[in-house]
């Protein structure tokens, strides 16, 4: 959303936000012959290689028994030339990971190529798998990117509500994980976070501490902590973002309409923790 902000330091929310929601995926398009890698971020999308098996080998024509026998043998080689070829895509894949390092990898095609080509994925393609779309090998960038994008969402969303099950089952149970603005800030203060969570929409308001850094609920002239000078904050989520990022941790929004309802009722935010 467009906004103007006038704050200490970079103002790093919807960046953050935007990375969040926009995961590089990988995507590799195939069919029996070519195939097609690219990689899709920030809502744009870019190719890097298509590659062509060698071609099909083609039928001909014979009679009775040679005729049974020449199109077995040829159908065979036929469908090692496809094997190689989705081999090869594979091992493209897996070149692309290492360089581009997407998160996220989609399969498109036929049914058929793309169940094959999934039994040829490395161990690490497999683990960042996460569905498939049905498209022409020849479908534009912009028809790609679409498709992509629908299936990153739902995956997202999916991802979402895990996340907040986990979150609120460890912060009952006391393990490593804390929710509702007063511990989250607490666990922030003294380097805790590992992840902090939070629903979309979430606003506070509080102070921060110009000598350690420290975030509280309420404005008073000196830290609490350290005694040194306090300024207020309007936007105490964006100063708790950047110092969770400063500190190595991850943030995620929650935008899953049912993820955002059971985090809501704890307070909208929350956090696991390192120790």
């Amino acid at each position: 959303d467009n906004s103007v902000h006038w704050t200490p330091r970079a103002y790093l929310r919807p960046v953050v936000e935007a990375r969040d929601e926009f995961e590089r995926c990988g995507v590799i398009l195939t069919d029996r012959a070519r195939a097609r890698l690219l990689t899709a971020y920030l809502g744009s999308i870019e190719e890097h290689h298509e590659a062509f098996a060698e071609a099909e080998v083609k039928k001909v024509d014979a009679s009775g028994m040679d005729q049974m026998y020449s199109q077995a043998n040829f159908q065979r080689k036929a469908d090692e030339h496809v094997r190689l070829h989705l081999k090869k895509v594979a091992e493209m894949a897996d070149r692309l990971l290492a360089s581009r390092r997407f998160g996220r990898l989609i399969l498109g095609g036929t049914h058929e190529v793309t169940a094959e080509l999934r039994n040829l994925l490395s161990e690490r393609l497999k683990k960042a798998l996460v569905g498939t779309v049905s498209l022409p090998i020849d479908a534009g960038t912009a028809e790609i990117l679409r498709e992509t994008v629908v299936l990153e969402e739902a995956v997202e969303r999916e991802e979402e509500e895990v996340l907040v099950g986990r979150l609120l089952t460890a912060a009952a149970k006391g393990q490593q994980a804390v929710v509702g603005l007063t511990e989250v800030l607490a666990a922030m203060n003294l380097g805790r976070v590992m992840r902090l969570v939070y629903s979309e929409g979430f606003s506070a308001s509080g102070s921060e501490c110009r000598e350690c850094g420290g975030l509280f609920e309420s404005y008073t002239e000196t830290c609490r902590d350290c005694n040194g000078l306090q300024m207020e904050s309007q936007d105490l989520l964006n100063a708790g973002i950047g110092k969770v990022l400063r500190e190595g941790g991850e943030v995620e929004q929650l935008k899953s309409t049912a993820a955002v309802s059971f985090l809501e009722k704890a307070g909208g935010i929350g956090a696991y923790l390192r120790f």
